[in-house]
């Protein structure tokens, strides 16, 4: 999910890479603003509580419940069929007005400070599936903040401001997530970050049998 234009996301395959964009589905701006109102609020209520209340939970499902109708049957055949580029992106997010500064140690004191964001990425999520976290990671959050910390800039890690080598989410676990999703809200200065996607349903074919 990107909320700006211009932010790029590639899909690696046979050696090169294309970009991801020609498939994404573009909220109008009548849709962005009619879902920032929803997500403003229906998050008004629950600001208080923590991420993973089962009411405040509810309360963003409905509001996945009420994304445009070509919105909610493109999630509902990605989270059954998947498709051959391994990913999806839905652009024109609404976000918050006022974003607060990047926090320096590497997460936000809480989900309030972005209500309208965290509420739209928690309502497209709710599409694919039931939102999890892992209690040993970031305190077990179910919207991590991913953003540069001073000191781990050449770490392999969502802290640092290297390029990240392909890599299965979360892979150590038993359990991993079926599915990723990321929102931008602030973008690089120089708008040339890229998120970069391994489509293993084309590679699986090239690879030998043994």
């Amino acid at each position: 999910m990107s909320p700006h234009e211009g932010t790029e996301w590639d899909e690696f395959s046979r050696g090169s890479s294309q970009s991801l964009d020609e498939g994404a589905i573009k909220l109008s701006d009548y849709e962005r603003n009619s879902l920032r109102r929803e997500c403003y609020r229906r998050s008004s209520g629950v600001l208080s509580l923590p991420l993973d209340d089962e009411h405040l939970l509810s309360e963003a499902e409905l509001v996945g419940c009420n994304l445009p109708e070509r919105v909610l049957r493109t999630l509902g055949q990605f989270r059954r069929f998947g498709n051959e580029i391994g990913g999806l992106v839905i652009s024109n997010i609404p976000i918050d007005r006022s974003i607060p500064a990047t926090p320096g140690g590497g997460c936000l004191p809480h989900w309030n400070a972005v209500p309208v964001a965290t509420f739209a990425q928690l309502a497209v999520s709710s599409r694919l599936g039931d939102v999890i976290a892992y209690a040993d990671e970031k305190g077990g959050s179910l919207i991590q903040e991913i953003v540069p910390v001073k000191g781990t800039e050449k770490r392999q890690e969502n802290s640092g401001t290297v390029d990240l080598d392909l890599h299965t989410e979360d892979g150590f676990h038993p359990h991993r997530p079926d599915f990723l999703t990321l929102l931008c809200l602030r973008p690089d200065h120089q708008s040339t970050g890229r998120t970069l996607l391994g489509a293993a349903a084309r590679v699986l074919p090239l690879l030998p049998d043994d």
